[in-house]
């Protein structure tokens, strides 16, 4: 039996590129959209969940630390919880906690205000006494908020004192 040896040529020619059918084109473009399709509908139900989280971890909150600040930050202590949040669930429990905190301040300025008018209906300078005895009390509660939470503070102070003076006219 004799040897036949291998020998490689080389030479110019032109590269040959294969192509992919129409119909492998067309099942490729179908798996990537379904792919794109299911990648989506992952995403919006994890986006659901984590904002349905958020809105619930805020709901359960105490209204003690809704309402207390943080000295340092002049926040309500509960917004330090949202600090290790993803976006969707941080941005859920701090809507709802908004929603709490001026709902919980609107409701305990205007129960603080119809208090004082009580007290001081009685007196012949109600409503200067009003005025003055309700400030204090916003001052006092309103100390350690900073921004958007005074802010808060400030326009339900303000009108409820609205409505204090009004009443005691």
């Amino acid at each position: 039996m004799a040897i036949v040896r291998q020998q490689k040529r080389f030479g110019i020619a032109p590269i040959g590129v294969t192509r992919v059918p129409v119909a492998g084109q067309e099942i490729g473009q179908a798996v990537k959209q379904s792919a794109a399709k299911m990648r989506a509908r992952a995403f919006e139900f994890e986006k659901n969940k984590a904002i349905e989280s958020g809105e619930l971890q805020a709901a359960e909150l105490g209204i003690n630390e809704i309402l207390s600040f943080d000295p340092d930050t002049k926040k309500p202590i509960a917004s330090q919880q949202a600090d290790h949040m993803g976006e969707f669930r941080k941005n859920a429990f701090e809507r709802v906690l908004l929603q709490r905190f001026q709902t919980s301040v609107s409701d305990q300025i205007s129960g603080k205000a119809n208090e004082i008018a009580q007290k001081v209906s009685v007196e012949d300078n109600a409503p200067e006494l009003f005025e003055q005895t309700f400030n204090a009390y916003l001052e006092g509660i309103g100390q350690d908020a900073s921004g958007y939470y005074k802010q808060v503070i400030v326009d339900a102070g303000a009108s409820a004192r609205t409505r204090g003076e009004s009443q005691l006219e």
